[in-house]
């Protein structure tokens, strides 16, 4: 296994300003494609924050609000940005996780033997396609999660967790199968010899799944189960059920609610274009407040009508026959002269 970084800490403080000089190293071209990574650190410093997923490493110097980020595969730069986004969640994590993971305590290659020399026994183990996650908990808010394959460290991230996170390890069953007791590659009879034969079976694309389920007198009901492919294990995972279906209440709730408010639009918009007929709109205005008709002389001796609307008196030329409502305004110079609670029509001043 390659050397690792050391811890941060000092050696940041050490390193200098990291951000100025990763920028630099990149600009200079210090950083490019195929450099190593003892090249990278030589230029920038050390990095920090590391992300690691499915064989590949980022490193995050910050740079004003963004960052630079350098990629590696096998010790080597694959891709390098000068102006990226700054991981702020997974770094906000780390800051509050009493044993961080992306901080350069775990690297790419790490056994599972210097992983427990590292941080301990994980809290719990869960798993998904043969790969482990191997979780150690901060209370409930930093899941620091280390995915190992086959025995050696794959990825890892600290990464905030909610208070009811479906896939968290548990203790609350002493037959939970993200324990850590269970791992991938065990067959069905080794599991079944540590946690008992499943309260339930089913089976899908390849996949045969064994549920446990707790019957708790208080708290909430929790689905434990394993997964097997060809006989052995390739998941592990568990399941909030009494969380899972308040979420899916509060899911529904805001379903309704949103149908609710669209029928009301669409009413509403019905409405508004009933009341842009100009037939409906004389017949609001006759109808509201008996308008009065007043016949007027003028120079070229034709007749100008006027017409009281709810105690307001407008010129014929006045009125405009647009609709209106508190919702759709009239055009710019008009104003809308409400002849219901909340729509009417648009006039002239």
């Amino acid at each position: 296994m390659r050397s690792r970084l050391p811890l941060f800490g000092l050696l940041a403080v050490l390193a200098g300003c990291g951000s100025s000089r990763a920028l630099l190293a990149v600009q200079s071209e210090q950083i490019t494609l195929e450099k190593t990574e003892a090249d990278v650190v030589a230029a920038a410093g050390p990095p920090e924050l590391i992300l690691a997923h499915d064989g590949t490493e980022t490193f995050y110097y910050k740079a004003g609000d963004g960052a630079v980020s350098v990629t590696l595969v096998g010790g080597v730069v694959v891709a390098f940005r000068d102006a990226d986004s700054w991981p702020e969640a997974a770094f906000a994590a780390a800051e509050g996780a009493d044993k961080p993971v992306s901080t350069g305590r775990v690297r790419l290659g790490m056994s599972e033997d210097d992983l427990r020399r590292v941080l301990g026994d994980p809290s719990g183990i869960t798993a998904a396609d043969g790969l482990e996650t191997w979780h150690w908990l901060t209370s409930d808010d930093v899941d620091s999660a280390v995915d190992v394959r086959e025995g050696a460290v794959a990825g890892f991230a600290d990464r905030p967790i909610a208070e009811l996170t479906q896939n968290l390890p548990s203790h609350d069953r002493d037959n939970a199968t993200t324990s850590g007791r269970l791992r991938v590659g065990m067959s069905q009879a080794d599991v079944e010899a540590l946690i008992g034969e499943p309260d339930g079976k089913s089976g899908e694309k390849g996949v045969v799944r064994h549920r446990y389920e707790s019957d708790p007198i208080f708290g909430d009901e929790i689905h434990y189960t394993v997964g097997y492919r060809d006989g052995r294990v390739v998941e592990l995972s568990q399941l909030n059920v009494s969380f899972e279906e308040e979420r899916k209440e509060k899911a529904e709730e805001a379903r309704q609610a949103a149908a609710a408010a669209e029928r009301q639009r669409e009413i509403a918009g019905r409405m508004l274009q009933i009341l842009s007929n100009p037939a409906v709109q004389q017949a609001l205005v006759r109808s509201a407040g008996q308008p009065t008709v007043v016949r007027k002389t003028t120079t070229r001796k034709t007749e100008s009508r006027t017409l009281d609307i709810n105690g307001t008196r407008y010129k014929n030329d006045q009125i405009t026959g647009i609709a209106c409502s508190l919702d759709a305004p009239c055009p710019a110079g008009m104003t809308c002269h409400l002849i219901t609670s909340s729509s009417g029509t648009c006039v002239r001043p």
